[in-house]
């Protein structure tokens, strides 16, 4: 799966680079059973799936400080590599 560069934030400051994730699968099957192997994430990619920044307010459960406002960010991890197995049997 292809993914193009992208902007991470809506002034256009956060350039996200295009990358590539490869999944695989192989199936057996008869008129009783299926089997499914499969690999997703084969090159082990790690870069986030999303990244989002935002504006919260801090110390508003204390009334004698004043809140102020900070910015953050929110990251969204991508899964790590994945090997497994699916097994299934029909009657």
């Amino acid at each position: 799966r292809y993914t193009g560069p992208y902007f991470a934030d809506d002034l256009n400051f956060e350039e996200r680079s295009a990358l590539t994730t490869l999944n695989l699968s192989a199936n057996l099957r008869n008129d009783n059973w299926t089997i499914r192997l499969y690999v997703n994430n084969v090159t082990d990619e790690d870069e986030p799936t999303n990244l989002r920044t935002g504006s919260f307010y801090t110390d508003n459960a204390n009334p004698t400080v004043n809140p102020s406002q900070v910015g953050g960010w929110t990251i969204f991890s991508r899964r790590p590599r994945e090997f497994g197995a699916q097994a299934s049997f029909h009657f």
